[in-house]
């Protein structure tokens, strides 16, 4: 049995996830399931993200299964890797950039 999965950033009842994912999208579901985690708001932090996502790629690089560009983009966090992101920028690598405080897409270069 298939099913979608979404990743909100807020806490949802089951009642609030079938509202919201017929508003959002359309979907109407009979059985959902949600499913919690303990302190899941930190790891949406766009800079403890870019560092799991970095621990990620360097234990799966190897394998074409677990890994690839489509699904785990390269990920800079400034300052500390500014030489990196110029050096790809000169490349004519086209990026996103996106400030550390903004949301909701503000921000967005």
């Amino acid at each position: 049995a298939g099913g979608d999965i979404f990743w909100f950033s807020t806490c949802f009842t089951e009642r609030m996830l079938k509202d919201q994912s017929k508003a959002l999208f359309g979907i109407t579901y009979k059985k959902v399931i949600v499913n919690r985690f303990a302190n899941i708001q930190a790891a949406t932090r766009k800079s403890l993200f870019a560092c799991l996502t970095d621990i990620y790629v360097r234990y799966t690089e190897d394998d074409p299964c677990l890994y690839s560009l489509a699904t785990c983009p390269k990920t800079y966090l400034f300052p500390k890797c500014n030489k990196k992101v110029l050096s790809e920028m000169r490349s004519g690598i086209p990026m996103i950039l996106k400030p550390s405080t903004g949301s909701m897409g503000n921000g967005i270069k």
